[in-house]
């Protein structure tokens, strides 16, 4: 009964580790897509860089992107409807008028 209870134990702590691994993993593919990089791709790469132990690496990764210049906007309203918009950054160098 022991035995059985471990097992049962370990593969619920496997599923909540993945689960976990999952959803950071998709913040950081979400951050590559706002910065014009594939979610797909970065998703990936983090998750199985976290699974490995080498997580950091994948997040640095993340981070140190460059902006390609099209950008996703996320607003959460006060119901909590999420709304994303997709726009092109400008060419121009100069500063907006304030």
């Amino acid at each position: 009964m022991d035995e059985d209870l471990l097992v049962f134990l370990i593969i619920i702590g496997a599923v909540v580790v993945i689960v976990f691994y999952s959803l950071l993993s998709n913040k950081f593919a979400e951050i590559a897509e706002m910065k014009g990089h594939s979610h797909k791709d970065y998703f990936w790469i983090c998750f199985f860089l976290t699974v490995i132990g080498l997580g950091i690496i994948g997040w640095l990764m993340v981070i140190a992107l460059p902006d390609r210049g099209s950008t996703i906007e996320r607003h959460i309203d006060n119901s909590g409807k999420s709304d994303i918009k997709q726009y092109e950054a400008s060419e121009s160098d100069e500063l907006p008028d304030l």
